[in-house]
Order: structure tokens, then C-alpha cells, then sequence
């Protein structure tokens, strides 16, 4: 009995205290979850958002490129895709076996659609290893046909759907190509941005406006929050925010003028620049040989690439902006302006031309050996006599006529919205000394003052130069997108006295009525203008740069232009002045009619002068 009644008091407190263990338990519990669930459930959420949450960057819609008559040069296009989502297509084990049967599955679709995938094993693989969240697009510009049959037998393609991707294109095909340039998309690898991890692929501009212009064109783009698994396959779609389209962008161009001036270019190799004198804005820029932006983007072909690479004509090149070409005799006008400026010589000197101008060691020859006789200077801008401006950039001195070019824009950027412009050569004695290890001589100044030796320009400067002289001295700085100053960006004014600029005015206005211009007669409107043909090259190899600027209505001017052949065939009249002619007689709407012939009574062929050394100017 003594034994029983010990039992029965231990069990009467082992009890309790088993209770109260258990209660305290549930309390540490209790405190463990709230702890976790509540005091500190955001650090363990955070936790897991930065262990499972990928941000993506979507791209923006981008903005549409317009001429100044509202036509669309560059617009946005829906690019079908069909694509593989790796999460539809996982498999247990290692990486290989889910690639295994990505390919599988995109062998089945080509079977499906009729059309062999390109993509590769190697490729995939690194789609696996830098983005596996993401669509891999592999079939892109499917057509309809192509759409229809893959939804006919879409069950069969577990994996693989439609995927569209935004893509740039250019209805108007290759006008202003080398303007506009043209966008390609954007490299998966390596997202620069920390915020995001991936990258959905977007436009970006590779050339022209499109590259200039990029962070306007671009917009603002969003972003996308998906959530993925522990092996970092995509699990859930979260909020985002949407992307902002990009700003949509006006050109100064005119697409009729535009078009005009590239079909006067087709078959040649050369470029050309219209200016309205007014305000600077371009109303068109042209580059030839040219090409279609459409087979760039969103990246050309390896065969046309190839081809492009091996072109000897080097179509995606912009002659226009960066082209450097000797001006030949069209620099005639810049001597005329900067003699006018030095003390000792007067609007009234003259010279007598007997076709050769003496200079050792070789004289310099006038175009055909033409003797054109007494000249003053609007009469030799008229016939375009070498021996004249040799004899006055003698007299005068290099240094005025440097000064000149400078002040006129050469040797500079003229500051145009494009990129990669050519800054041009005003050569002077420090660069011979450098270079040739010679000191400059007068022969140096009387082959610069016919536009050669190493005097080098683009066609835009030469344009911006002969807008200066038509608008009275503002030298503008040229713009390509629109802007909302009436007035353009003046760089600087020229002070020339009006009886100073009327002399170069006249001579050019000459040129053109009955000189080396005439080829511009029969145009819509009266012009003035200046012709110039530069030789370079030797003996058979011998070739011709054919130039000629202009401006119009030659008593009110609004345009100038400024247009140059490689390799001409003709001097600068016959071969640039049908040009001008051509795309004035689209600025002023009216139709062409034949320039007079030599035997209508035009003058005889003086063109552009030749030296001896092989230099036509």
C-alpha cells in the first residue's frame, strides 16, 4: 500500500510539468512565427524577391522620322516571330537534356511550317546560359500562310508560339538613306544597366539621324517583373511599368527635292547639298552610290553584308558630309572675295590671259588653252581664267585667302545634326613644313587659288559657303531636323561691302548666262553659279572631280547648292550643270527646257582651267 500511494503523488506533479512544458514550447513557437511572419517578414520577403524576381527591360516603341511635308521616312513594324519558351520545355537532369529537346521540338515545327530553323545547338545553349526567362525568337517575318499553318497545328508544338517584335522600317526605301541612316537591334549581352537583368531586344540607331537623334527617337523604356525558380526558369509574370514612345522628329527635307537630286545622281558616283540660304535648313542631302535601309535592319543578311564590305563604291560612305574633295575652281569665288579685302588691289585690276600662266617649275594652262585676253574678275569667274587668280593670290599673299576660307567655314564642321562630318583642309605653311619638310612657296598659293593642291572640302561646306555669299555674308550653320527659329543659327557675318559682293555676284550671274555654268540654263528660275573640275591621278590613270555651286533666283536668292562627280567624264559644267538644273526646276516647279548649244551662240570652251601638272580647276 505504501508503494501505490508513492505512484499516485509522482504522477500528480509530472503531469503539470509536462503541461507546462509544452506551453512554453507553443510560446517559443508562437514567438518564432511572429517573428518570422511578422516583425520580420519584409527582410525575409526582400529575401526572396532578390533571390526570385528578374527585372527585364522592355523597349519603347520608337519615333517616327517626317520630311518637312509631313511624308514618314522611317516608321515602326510588327515583326511575327515564332519563338521557343524554354520554361514549356524543361527536363530533368542537366542543361543538355532540355536543349535536346528544344531542338527536337523546333525540328517538329519546321516540319510543321515547311521552313528549316537556322538557329544552331551552340546557339541555343547560350540562350539557355545569359537568358533563359526570355523568348528565343528563332523563325522571324513569318507570313500569314506561315502563321496559318503553325495555329493549325499549334497542340502539336507545345513550347514554341508567336512572339512579336517591334522592327524599324522605311517606306520610302532608299530616299535619303545616307540622312536617315538606319537602326539595327540592340545586342542582347551585356545589359549595362544594374537595375535590370535582362533585356528584351529593342531598335537602336546605328547611322544618320537615327544614330544622331537616338535618345529623342528611343523614348523611355519600361520594365517587366517576372518571378523565377531556383534552376531560373521563368514561374510568373508580376506588375511592370509600361514603356513611353519615342519623340517623333521632323527633317528640314523636302522629299520631292530629295528625290529629284538622287535621280540626277543614279549611275554616278558623287553627292550633292541644297541649302535654303535663308535659315540653313537642308532641303536635301544626297549620296551616290546609295542603298535601302531596309536591308539593314534590324541586321543585313552575312551575304549582303559581304557584298556591301566588297563594294567599290562604298555606298554606306556620305560623301556628302564626309567626302573630301579638292574644290577646283569653284575656290575661285573665295580668292575673288578675298582679294577685295586687301589694300592694293581694286575691282578695276584686269589681266591678260595668253592661255598659260608662267610658273616654275611648271606653268599653269588655262582649260583647252584657252586665251580669254584682257579679264577683270567678274569677267574671269565668268570664263573661269586660271592665269587670273594665280596672278592675284601672288599679288595678295596665301594668309588673306586662308583667312577667307576660315571665315566662309572651310577647314572647320560646319556643325550640321549628323554624324561623323569631315572638317576639310585649309592648308597653310606649318602643315608643309611638318609634313613635307618644305616651306610653302608661291606655287603653293597660285595651286591653292585654283581650288588644288592639298585644299580639301565636302560638298556641304562648299554649300554653306555659297549660301553665305547669297544671303549677303551669315554663314548659317546647317540643320537637317526642324527647328522652331525662323532665322537659323548664324556662326558668323562676313563684313564684305555691297560693291565687293556684287562683282562676285555678277561673275557668277555671267557663268551661267554665258560661261562655264550654262548648262544650268533652262532651269525653272535665273542662277548664279560657279563650275569647277579638279584633276588628280596621273597619266591614264588620270580622273576628274567635276563640281559646281549655285545659288537661286539669282536676284533673290533662296537656295544654294553645291554638287561634285568622282570621276567624271566632262568638266564641271557639263557634268554637274545638268544637275542643277534638274533639281531647281523641282524647287520652283517648273519643267526644263535644253540649254543652248555652242552653236546658239554660247560661249566658246573655256570651262574650267588645266594646269600643267595635270590640274583641271
Amino acid at each position: 500500500m505504501e508503494f501505490r500511494g508513492t505512484t499516485q503523488t509522482f504522477d500528480g506533479w509530472r503531469i503539470p510539468l509536462l503541461g507546462i512544458g509544452f506551453a512554453i514550447g507553443i510560446a517559443i513557437l508562437g514567438w518564432r512565427l511572429h517573428d518570422v511572419q511578422v516583425t520580420r517578414s519584409s527582410a525575409f520577403a526582400g529575401r526572396q524577391n532578390r533571390q526570385s524576381i528578374r527585372r527585364v527591360l522592355l523597349p519603347s516603341p520608337r519615333g517616327r522620322i517626317y520630311d518637312r511635308r509631313g511624308v514618314c521616312l522611317a516608321d515602326n513594324r510588327p515583326n511575327p516571330c515564332l519563338a521557343v519558351f524554354m520554361e514549356e520545355l524543361r527536363r530533368p537532369g542537366g542543361w543538355a537534356n532540355t536543349i535536346d529537346a528544344v531542338e527536337a521540338q523546333l525540328d517538329a515545327v519546321a516540319a510543321i511550317i515547311g521552313q528549316p530553323r537556322t538557329l544552331t545547338r551552340e546557339e541555343i545553349a547560350t540562350h539557355v546560359r545569359k537568358r533563359l526567362p526570355l523568348p528565343l525568337p528563332v523563325w522571324q517575318n513569318v507570313d500569314e500562310r506561315t502563321l496559318a499553318r503553325f495555329e493549325e497545328r499549334v497542340v502539336a508544338a507545345p513550347g514554341v508560339d508567336v512572339y512579336v517584335q517591334p522592327e524599324r522600317v522605311y517606306p520610302q526605301g532608299s530616299l535619303a538613306a545616307h540622312v536617315l541612316g538606319y537602326a539595327g537591334r540592340e545586342r542582347p549581352e551585356p545589359v549595362n544597366d544594374e537595375r535590370y537583368h535582362f533585356m528584351l531586344l529593342g531598335m537602336c540607331g546605328r547611322a544618320g539621324i537615327e544614330a544622331q537623334y537616338n535618345d529623342a527617337l528611343e523614348g523611355v523604356p519600361g520594365c517587366r517583373l517576372i518571378r523565377v525558380d531556383v534552376s531560373g526558369y521563368r514561374r510568373l509574370d508580376l506588375t511592370g511599368t509600361d514603356p513611353k514612345p519615342g519623340r517623333d522628329v521632323t527633317l528640314t527635307i523636302d522629299n520631292v527635292v530629295q528625290r529629284e537630286l538622287e535621280r540626277a545622281l543614279a549611275g554616278q558616283v558623287g553627292a550633292g547639298v541644297v541649302l535654303d540660304v535663308r535659315n540653313g535648313d537642308v532641303l536635301a542631302l544626297a549620296s551616290a552610290p546609295t542603298f535601302d535601309p531596309n536591308e539593314m535592319t534590324p541586321a543585313p543578311t552575312r551575304a549582303r553584308w559581304e557584298a556591301i564590305r566588297r563594294d567599290p563604291g562604298d555606298i554606306l560612305f556620305n560623301r556628302a558630309v564626309q567626302g573630301r574633295y579638292p574644290p577646283g575652281s569653284t575656290f575661285k569665288v573665295i580668292v575673288g572675295l578675298a582679294a577685295m579685302g586687301e589694300g592694293g588691289f581694286t575691282m578695276a585690276d584686269t589681266y591678260t590671259c595668253h592661255g598659260i600662266y608662267d610658273m616654275k617649275p611648271r606653268p599653269i594652262r588655262c582649260s583647252h588653252n584657252a586665251q580669254h585676253g584682257t579679264v577683270s574678275l567678274q569677267q574671269a569667274l565668268q570664263v573661269s581664267c586660271n592665269g587670273y587668280f594665280c596672278q592675284t593670290a601672288a599679288q595678295i599673299g596665301a594668309e588673306p585667302i586662308r583667312q577667307m576660307a576660315h571665315e566662309l567655314g572651310l577647314g572647320a564642321v560646319t556643325g550640321i545634326d549628323l554624324p561623323e562630318e569631315y572638317a576639310g583642309l585649309v592648308p597653310d605653311a606649318e602643315r608643309k613644313r611638318t609634313l613635307y619638310h618644305d616651306a610653302w612657296r608661291v606655287g603653293d598659293t597660285c595651286l591653292m587659288s585654283i581650288g588644288q593642291g592639298d585644299l580639301l572640302v565636302s560638298p556641304l561646306q562648299m554649300a554653306v559657303a555659297t549660301a553665305t555669299i547669297a544671303n549677303g555674308g551669315r554663314v548659317l550653320r546647317p540643320r537637317i531636323v526642324q527647328s522652331e527659329a525662323p532665322g537659323g543659327s548664324v556662326v558668323r557675318t562676313v563684313l564684305w561691302r555691297p560693291e565687293q559682293l556684287a562683282v562676285i555676284r555678277r561673275g557668277m550671274e555671267d557663268a551661267v548666262s554665258h560661261g562655264t555654268a550654262r548648262h544650268v540654263l533652262g532651269s525653272a528660275v535665273t542662277a548664279a553659279g560657279k563650275t569647277g573640275t579638279a584633276e588628280y591621278g596621273t597619266g591614264v590613270r588620270l580622273k576628274k572631280y567635276a563640281w559646281m555651286i549655285a545659288y537661286a533666283p539669282a536676284d533673290n536668292p533662296a537656295v544654294a547648292m553645291a554638287i561634285v562627280i568622282e570621276d567624271a567624264a566632262d568638266t564641271g559644267g557639263t557634268a554637274a550643270g545638268p544637275i542643277v538644273r534638274r533639281v531647281l526646276s523641282a524647287l520652283f516647279g517648273a519643267a526644263e527646257t535644253p540649254p543652248p548649244t555652242e552653236g546658239r551662240g554660247a560661249a566658246a570652251p573655256s570651262a574650267d582651267a588645266h594646269a600643267a601638272t595635270g590640274g583641271q580647276t
